[in-house]
């Protein structure tokens, strides 16, 4: 995982794998700003197995993230990553419900996985500024 600041815009490179996937990755606001979700991106390296796909959601400010909570932040949940060409970036639709891209301190972004997710192989990269 690595972050870049470009211009008030950072970016987050998640690598994209059974664990972090399945194990439920979270991004949990820490900062005393709020911030804001501008674009999700998704390059897969090997594909995940049956029906594997994943959900983005914001979720409240408990301290776990529990699998099919919270809000999606995608326009059409979920993402597919089954049958990608593989190392093609695509940029993934984000709702236009701007609240819901509002990640408010001690709120976090998580994934939801489904579907089999092992040989997954990837990376996504979530852009985001301090609002």
């Amino acid at each position: 995982m690595s972050n870049h600041n470009v211009l008030g815009e950072h970016m987050l490179n998640i690598q994209l794998s059974s664990a972090t996937v399945v194990d439920g990755f979270m991004l949990h606001n820490t900062h005393p700003r709020p911030i804001e979700v501008l674009r999700l991106s998704r390059v897969i390296n090997v594909n995940g197995g049956s029906s594997a796909a994943v959900d983005v959601r914001k979720v409240g400010t408990g301290t776990v993230a529990p699998t099919g909570t919270g809000a999606s932040i995608l326009s059409s949940a979920p993402i597919s990553l089954t049958g990608q060409t593989a190392n093609e970036p695509l940029d993934v639709a984000l709702t236009t419900t701007r609240d819901t891209l509002v990640v408010n301190p001690g709120e976090k972004i998580s994934f939801d996985a489904s579907g089999t997710i092992s040989p997954l192989a990837g990376q996504m990269t979530i852009v985001y500024r301090f609002v």
